[in-house]
């Protein structure tokens, strides 16, 4: 399956500092720490025939334009449905931020995620939230909604 998001994150200790000295805010000139964030997710299903199935999903996302900014993200996870509706799964974010000499570079973290999508007609309504811990303390949390076909 695949489909759109839409929803929003928010940068839990914004004004926390990097090794270089500069917070978060800074970095990214942010006046908020709620993200707008638009999407596209793609899902693979590996059915069980039971009450457990594999699932994998990639995402791409943009994040920031509420804030007139452009932060976007790839990512990549694996998991488990339970009972074809509830899933849960980790995997990693690929983002590009920027270092303390305001140069932007890759950066890797680890994702978790948790959602439900109940199935609507034909079409399907995932309703996710995500977690991306960080080693400076502005972890994110995100929640996002949106329709598979």
């Amino acid at each position: 399956t695949h489909g759109f998001r839409l929803g929003g994150a928010m940068i839990l200790n914004i004004d926390s500092a990097d090794a270089s000295g500069r917070t978060f805010r800074q970095r990214y000139d942010l006046r908020s720490p709620y993200l707008f964030t638009i999407g596209y997710e793609v899902t693979k299903e590996v059915r069980s025939g039971s009450w457990l199935n594999l699932v994998f999903v990639g995402n791409a996302s943009i994040s920031g334009l509420n804030q007139n900014k452009v932060l976007p993200s790839i990512n990549g996870l694996i998991g488990f449905e339970f009972e074809d509706s509830f899933q849960l799964g980790v995997g990693s974010q690929l983002t590009l931020e920027k270092d303390g000499e305001d140069k932007t570079v890759p950066s890797a973290r680890m994702i978790m995620a948790a959602g439900w999508t109940p199935s609507v007609g034909s079409f399907e309504t995932p309703v996710h939230v995500t977690v991306v811990p960080d080693p400076e303390g502005a972890h994110r949390v995100g929640l996002t909604v949106g329709v598979n076909w």
